[in-house]
């Protein structure tokens, strides 16, 4: 009797602290959320002097139905209520373009809801058709290689400079905008804490500190680095259960700098706090709304929204708790090729960029998941491996190519 007792007994406990694990696991999870807004248009097209008015709604909850909230705050590309050069919007929402198009053609609306659990809504004005142009570059021999072997991710860091992750070289380099070589994030390849093997991106937190994510064989995934590049700490060690990644693929930030990565081969999204302590997942594999097939991509705008992009397509913009909101992006196969999406990244008014490898593009998509431009590279043999946007807009995109590689740099137009 006494043997059960503790059998039984341990059972119980068993099932106390499995219990307590999966509620301190849920508490961690952001509350599904509901009071949402939207704008109204997405996309317009004008003429110059044209008239256009935008509306935030707030949308319909259990039982509730949508309504006008009281207070918006109105800007066009971020200057409040606008100027004469982009267009001017009054407080009621109505837009008036400029006299004349402007350069770059395309113009970001936005609104500011604060009762709304995304407070910040963004529609696009296109005054012409819009575009990107080539405005410079620079490219290495494959045969002469210095630095890029197999150029996969790139990122601008908090100081304006490059920060580009070779899996070629198991190296994490950093130049300036110029192209000029500034130094090594990292010891290079090899073993152990500090070192690569495979380094897919980096990318800098709030304070500066460099987050490099890499296969590194059967050890921690996450490397964290000072802003000068020295060696902190690691996480996110190998394997499939809890906490654990297998081929880990970009890395996000949301505004509480919790670190969010995509792992390709366990499709899902593990949620870390940012000193690596393992907070939950969204681990739902397969092809229906919500769920991942292969995720490659993640980026994450100033609602924290999380987007992210199948390998095989579409790109699903989730809520902050994780629940589908929509999905754009579709790949189009072609005769000769079939796109697949390598990577996104956003800037700071919400759009989306996604790399499209196969079809040697970028697609540049609204927040609302409303198609905008898309552009290929500047050689036919040139693919797009990642695309990075500065606040300016201007967008830096690591390539390579059958005897090349490097970066072309984009602005609007």
């Amino acid at each position: 009797m006494e043997n059960l007792f503790h059998k039984k007994g341990a059972g119980y406990w068993l099932v106390f602290f499995t219990l307590l694990l999966f509620s301190q696991r849920m508490a961690a999870q952001p509350a599904p959320e509901y009071n949402r807004a939207m704008i109204k248009p997405s996309v317009v097209h004008l003429n110059p002097g044209e008239q256009r008015r935008f509306k935030a709604i707030m949308l319909p909850q259990r039982r509730e139905h949508a309504y006008l909230p009281d207070c918006v705050k109105w800007y066009v590309n971020g200057i409040p209520g606008g100027n004469t050069e982009f267009g001017t919007i009054d407080p009621g929402g109505v837009y008036t373009a400029p006299g004349k198009v402007p350069s770059p053609v395309e113009i970001n609306i936005s609104a500011e809801v604060m009762e709304a659990s995304n407070s910040f809504l963004w529609a696009t004005v296109l005054l012409g058709v819009p575009g990107y142009e080539l405005i410079d570059s620079w490219v290495e021999s494959r045969d002469n290689a210095e630095y890029f072997i197999n150029p996969h991710g790139i990122t601008i860091g908090i100081d304006g400079n490059l920060i580009i992750a070779d899996e070629g070289s198991d190296r994490v380099l950093r130049f300036n905008t110029k192209g000029e070589y500034i130094g090594d994030v990292g010891s290079g390849k090899g073993q152990g804490p500090g070192y690569f093997n495979f380094p897919r991106i980096a990318e800098q937190d709030s304070s500066g500190n460099i987050f490099v994510v890499a296969q590194n064989h059967r050890e921690p995934r996450v490397q964290v680095f000072s802003p000068d590049g020295q060696f902190i700490h690691r996480f996110g060690g190998h394997g499939n259960w809890e906490g654990r990644i297998i081929r880990p693929h970009g890395i996000g930030f949301n505004t509480k700098q919790q670190v969010f990565i995509p792992d390709v081969d366990l499709c899902r999204i593990n949620v870390y706090s940012n000193s690596g302590d393992f907070l939950y997942s969204w681990e739902r594999g397969g092809l229906d709304a919500g769920e991942f097939d292969s995720p490659h991509g993640l980026a994450i705008d100033a609602n924290d929204d999380v987007f992210v992009s199948n390998f095989f397509s579409p790109v699903q913009k989730l809520c902050r708790a994780g629940r589908f909101l929509f999905a754009f992006g579709y790949s189009e196969p072609c005769e000769d090729h079939r796109p697949v999406i390598h990577a996104i990244n956003a800037d700071h008014y919400g759009n989306i960029y996604v790399v499209f490898v196969g079809g040697h593009s970028i697609h540049k998509y609204n927040n609302n998941g409303d198609f905008i431009t898309s552009w290929t590279l500047s050689q036919p043999d040139y693919t797009p491996i990642w695309a990075a946007v500065d606040k300016l807009g201007k967008v830096y995109v690591v390539f390579s190519g059958n005897d090349e590689a490097g970066v072309e740099i984009y602005i609007p137009k």
